[in-house]
């Protein structure tokens, strides 16, 4: 996760960070899975990586950007689709076994669905907090702020901090916000 301090806490840019983020763990896990057998322990390292940002994404967005939302419109069907993507990719994530052929194309499958969905999300995002007048910087802090809470209470390192074995990380650091 990058520290917050390196760009604007803007909501739209924190959450296109975390999507940004979770593309880029896809991609990884992709690639490991076209170079085929003995990529179990990466693809698990990113499987966990994975599992905390869509985490943090979903959980804060159900927490903070709904209510913010619920100010326009009635209608968030399309914010809660994605959301709940996120939520079965994650359930999907946490009963898997990675390197199994069908635990790795399953998980394609879904992050390629959320991806579409949260692209349309996104927009949509975007706009509603517009129509509402929503201080998107002041949002924005309390997003990144939700966040640290909670990889306090998961007890993941926050932002910046050095994890023990850093060089045995294969996944480099985390690119969304927090």
């Amino acid at each position: 996760m990058t520290d917050a301090s390196s760009r604007p806490a803007d909501a739209q840019a924190v959450l296109h960070a975390g999507n940004a983020s979770v593309a880029l763990l896809v991609s990884a896990y992709r690639t490991l899975c076209e170079r085929g057998p003995g990529t179990e322990a990466e693809k698990l390292a990113i499987v966990d990586r994975l599992n905390l940002e869509l985490t943090l994404h979903a959980q804060v967005e159900q927490e903070l950007i709904d209510p913010a939302l619920r100010l326009v419109a009635d209608d968030t069907s399309l914010m809660h689709s994605a959301r709940d993507a996120a939520w079965a990719l994650v359930a999907h994530l946490s009963s898997g076994d990675p390197g199994e052929p069908r635990f790795d194309v399953r998980l394609l499958l879904m992050a390629d669905d959320l991806a579409r969905q949260w692209s349309g999300a996104e927009r949509e995002i975007e706009r509603r907090l517009q129509a509402a007048h929503v201080d998107t910087h002041a949002l924005g802090l309390r997003i990144i702020e939700r966040q640290r809470e909670l990889l306090q209470a998961y007890g993941e390192p926050l932002p910046g901090e050095a994890l023990e074995d850093e060089e045995a990380d294969p996944v480099g650091p985390s690119q969304s916000s927090s």
